[in-house]
């Protein structure tokens, strides 16, 4: 879409700018301002909002502003190595165009961009190591499985399933919004006694997020 005078935004901006927001709590309310602002653009009137210093959306590095260390963000190149070892994901890049439409079709506003998210493992070094199982053998002690109700990218009904199909796991459930287990102080602290003391939440526990996802200004 070529707005007068601020630019062009594309679709895959739009769809990677909202797509990583939802990791990160934090981020919703700016993007939800500049996601109205471009609303506003589209459906109002562009010459007022241009006076009034519309800010357009990018997409932020993929998943890039997770880090910020030293060593730099090698995030990427984790996430198709372990990716392209899991998942009979096809060497060939002519078949991925299909499956965006699958994708898309099944989950849809995301589907596409997710399906060619992982195109980079049809030229990723071969892995013949990787492990598939069994998983419900039992272990020395009881995996800790932490999972958000509102997760972008872990659905909780996966952590559910992945819970049963283990041989010895509990779940951890985090009522909240992002990726992961940010923002909650409860579950930080599961964390530290299970990993110090090997102490388990009783079955059933649920976490809340010490922050809300639009604050009061």
């Amino acid at each position: 879409m070529e707005i007068p005078g601020l630019g062009t935004i594309t679709l895959d901006d739009l769809t990677g700018f909202t797509g990583q927001t939802l990791y990160n709590m934090a981020s919703f309310p700016d993007a939800a301002q500049q996601i109205q602002e471009v609303y506003d653009l589209v459906f109002g009137d562009p010459a007022a909002l241009r006076t009034a210093g519309v800010r357009l959306p990018s997409a932020p590095p993929a998943r890039g502003w997770l880090t910020d260390d030293a060593y730099s963000y090698t995030g990427n190149d984790a996430g198709f190595a372990v990716n392209c070892a899991d998942a009979p994901l096809p060497r060939n890049p002519a078949l991925y165009p299909g499956f965006a439409v699958a994708f898309e079709k099944a989950h849809p506003t995301f589907g596409r961009a997710e399906a060619f998210s992982e195109v980079g493992c049809a030229t990723w070094p071969k892995i013949t190591e990787a492990y598939d199982g069994p998983w419900n053998r039992r272990t020395a002690a009881t995996i800790l499985v932490v999972n958000p109700t509102y997760d972008p990218a872990t659905r909780l009904d996966f952590a559910v399933r992945m819970t049963r199909q283990l041989g010895d796991a509990r779940l951890l459930t985090l009522d909240g919004f992002g990726h992961t287990s940010n923002y909650s102080a409860c579950v930080t602290s599961w964390y530290t006694r299970y990993l110090i003391d090997g102490d388990l939440p009783p079955k059933g526990t649920r976490c809340a997020q010490d922050r809300v996802p639009f604050p009061a200004v």
